[in-house]
């Protein structure tokens, strides 16, 4: 004889009530109900328009290769959580300079042998919110930020000078 889905006592092939499934799945539903309300992100969970941002990013005291395996057009990325910072679109190399003492006390700037200053102009898209900047709608884009960014060919450590 075949044994019925409820029996009648109430209880699903005569083992789990049915009372209990329901008590399961409201308490599951209220835990993802709580985990949703306290766990979203304002920045990411709104859509907001985008606006472009320009800022410069400098690069000090680097060796020969790595302004040379960066070229206007690239993207710019944050090594950290791989976020676009933004399309590189203006690129400047000097001779990198540090602060010398000279013998009378004061100081001047003295040449870095075979080493590289490299300033960035970025054009970002940018979420604005609270009068702060996010790239991508993530990564905070700010003045004396200093960030850990790579493109294609090179990594390097620099620091958000300018915002314009």
């Amino acid at each position: 004889m075949m044994k019925k889905i409820i029996d009648e006592k109430g209880r699903l092939f005569g083992k789990i009530s049915i009372v209990d499934i329901l008590v399961i799945i409201i308490a599951v539903v209220l835990v993802a109900a709580v985990y949703v309300k306290f766990h979203s992100n304002e920045r990411t969970s709104t859509l907001k328009d985008l606006e472009t941002v320009t800022y410069v990013y400098s690069i000090e005291g680097v060796r020969e290769g790595v302004p040379a395996s960066i070229k206007v057009g690239d993207g710019l990325y944050d090594q950290e959580n791989d976020v676009c910072l933004g399309k590189i679109t203006d690129m400047q190399v000097e001779d990198a300079t540090k602060p010398v003492q000279l013998t009378d006390g004061t100081y001047v700037d003295g040449p870095v042998q075979d080493r590289y200053d490299v300033l960035l102009t970025v054009e970002a898209q940018c979420q604005i919110m609270n009068g702060r900047m996010y790239a991508d709608s993530i990564d905070e884009i700010n003045v004396n930020g200093e960030k850990k960014a790579y493109t294609k060919y090179a990594m390097f450590v620099g620091t958000i000078t300018e915002i314009k």
